[in-house]
């Protein structure tokens, strides 16, 4: 067992920050004879938090880019360095379908407003845009010269935002997303779907406040078969008449697929707004002379 704890302190100019965590590496030999099994668990966390910031925030910043999305980090004070901040959610209007949020707590359709909130206090910090725990458990089976290795990760307790319709991009540049389908049509509608109803003329200010408020806010927790190996030694000791001192035939496969999540949209979490990462295949060979 292999233990390592660790803290943080950064400070800069306009900002400060500290972080702590530890990580713990567990090897076991489970079946030592002539079938081998050997696993490998490594399980982290990791945590931060800003302690300081000297510039100037707004509420909206907040909600684009808390996330570290394009690349800019926005400090919250009392919040981790990468956190996920939405516009707080109020269902939809029964009778139009309209999203609905908070102006000074209370209920509005001012979408002017709600896309450009001036308090903090109508924004909603949502978690941790890092997962705080993640690792691994490998597991290595053998028998001879046949080895079998089946890798297993997760990352559990952290956000993301799932993308939705947005009409403005629909009428404008023919966006299309599923949850087109699932939009509010008729009074009730609102009981068993929380996708805005259709109007025309769009209105820009209406979809940006949908497409960043609560509602679609996700965890991110899952649990991932990461890869498979499958290898073949060929040895002097086994095949005398080899040529070479040592061959190795072995496939690969990584990126096989996501065994749990906690989304229930069947979303990679790793890759939510774009295509997820394919699965890949190698096969190969290695010689030692």
């Amino acid at each position: 067992i292999d233990m390592n704890a660790f803290t943080n302190t950064v400070k800069g100019n306009y900002a400060d920050m500290k972080g702590h965590g530890w990580d713990v590496q567990i090897y076991t030999r489970n079946i030592n004879r002539k079938f081998k099994w050997s696993s490998q668990l490594l399980f982290s966390y990791a945590t931060d938090v800003v302690t300081h910031y000297g510039g100037t925030l707004l509420p909206s910043s907040l909600v684009n880019f808390g996330a570290g999305a394009s690349g800019y980090v926005i400090p919250l004070e009392g919040k981790p360095v990468y956190g996920v901040y939405s516009f707080r959610w109020a269902g939809l209007d029964p009778q139009t379908g309209d999203p609905r949020g908070f102006v000074n707590d209370t209920i509005s359709t001012d979408y002017a407003t709600l896309a450009n909130p001036v308090k903090f206090s109508d924004i909603e910090y949502n978690g941790p845009a890092r997962p705080k725990y993640y690792g691994g458990f490998g597991n290595t089976f053998t028998y001879k010269n046949l080895s079998l290795f089946i890798n297993i990760t997760y990352k559990l307790d952290y956000y993301f935002k799932r993308l939705s319709v947005n009409y403005y991009n629909l009428v404008n540049y023919y966006e299309v997303n599923k949850d087109y389908s699932l939009r509010w049509q008729k009074p009730g509608d609102e009981k068993t779907t929380q996708v805005p109803s259709f109007t025309y003329p769009v209105n820009y200010s209406r979809d940006i406040f949908y497409n960043s408020s609560s509602v679609l806010v996700e965890r991110g927790d899952h649990i991932r078969l990461q890869n498979i190996s499958l290898s073949y030694d060929f040895n002097k000791g086994s095949w005398h008449k080899l040529p070479l001192d040592h061959i190795k035939l072995y496939a690969y496969i990584n990126n096989v697929g996501i065994l749990w999540r906690a989304n229930k949209y069947g979303l990679d979490p790793d890759y939510p707004l774009g295509i997820p990462a394919p699965r890949t295949y190698a096969i190969g060979l290695r010689a030692d002379f």
